[in-house]
């Protein structure tokens, strides 16, 4: 009676345990397209090259800019003068010594004054570029070039993330399937040495068949466990790249079939080249430079544009 209910606590509390997740390949490959941070870089790119395309546009138009100026002082004041000048008869040598100190008349005056209180002065200029070397242009061609070439940047890296997707997916199939055949020569060397063990024990065989046995059993052991070391670590680089946040998930898959012959992927080398996207890239970065080189020697040239400005100032008060 113990015994049933032991067996059905560990029924229930099995039950009660959460399930390992499960992804397919088709799961693990949109995980990487959303999650992967390479991805998520490039975008943050391209979203700064169109905003950089944005910028270039804008110096079709003209450069608007505004000023303003203000003050503010006192008004009113006084200042006053209070002056005495006296003169000692000793240093006049047309006096007479005895004649007193000549002192002259004091001065006690005051002066107003006043300041401007408030003014204001307030202007606008705008600045109309006509001809600068045709920077402007090769900057819009320049910029629209910069966003192509980050979106083709994008689509590589997307290809790039599924085929390490894919890879690390079928590394682990094909180490799993090893683990299984492994599980069942283990069984099978089991067994095969319980009867080694007893045909020793009845003296029909020699002690070295069965020590062959047994040195056969741990080699399959270590293998195990070498199997068990790369699904660990495989796993962990497809976590990296897709983003599951579970430890411990299981992958399913179809049925392992043969491929398709390679014939039938074949393509011509010249039309390979050409439909690669390095190649396109490559182009991208050739007809940038160009482009440089125009804007560089537009630097040189004189640049013509008109301009209006307007100014209203107000210093009455």
């Amino acid at each position: 009676m113990k015994k049933i209910f032991l067996i059905c606590l560990c029924v229930i509390c099995s039950r009660l345990l959460p399930a390992q997740p499960t992804y397919t390949l088709d799961s693990c490959l949109s995980l990487a397209l959303q999650q992967n941070v390479k991805i998520k870089n490039k975008l943050l790119q391209i979203d700064m090259a169109r905003q950089t395309k944005k910028e270039a546009f804008t110096n079709y138009f003209p450069k608007v800019s505004a000023s303003l100026l203000g003050l503010y002082g006192s008004t009113k004041g006084t200042v006053n003068l209070n002056m005495e000048l006296s003169v000692d008869p000793m240093n006049i040598p047309l006096l007479n010594i005895t004649t007193p100190a000549f002192t002259f008349p004091s001065f006690n005056t005051s002066i107003d004054y006043s300041f401007l209180q408030y003014g204001y002065s307030a202007g606008i200029k705008a600045i109309q570029p006509l001809f600068v070397g045709g920077q402007i242009y090769y900057g819009n061609r320049l910029a629209k070039i910069g966003v192509k070439a980050e979106e083709l940047q994008l689509t590589l890296t997307q290809y790039e993330i599924k085929q390490k997707v894919e890879e690390y997916f079928w590394q682990i199939v094909y180490l799993k399937e090893q683990q299984k055949t492994i599980r069942i020569i283990q069984e099978q060397l089991s067994q095969i040495s319980k009867d080694a063990g007893v045909a020793v024990q009845a003296g029909v065989v020699h002690t070295n068949d069965l020590l062959k046995i047994q040195l056969k059993e741990k080699e399959l052991e270590a293998a195990r466990l070498k199997v068990e070391n790369g699904i660990r670590m495989l796993s962990l680089s497809l976590r990296q790249y897709t983003g599951i946040k579970e430890r411990d998930f299981n992958i399913i898959y179809d049925s392992l079939t043969m491929p398709e012959h390679p014939s039938i992927y074949y393509v011509n080398p010249e039309e390979a080249v050409s439909k690669r996207i390095e190649n396109k890239l490559l182009s991208y970065q050739v007809e940038a430079s160009k482009l440089q080189t125009k804007m560089e020697i537009g630097k040189k040239l004189p640049t013509i544009a008109v301009g209006s400005t307007y100014m209203y100032t107000d210093l009455s008060n």
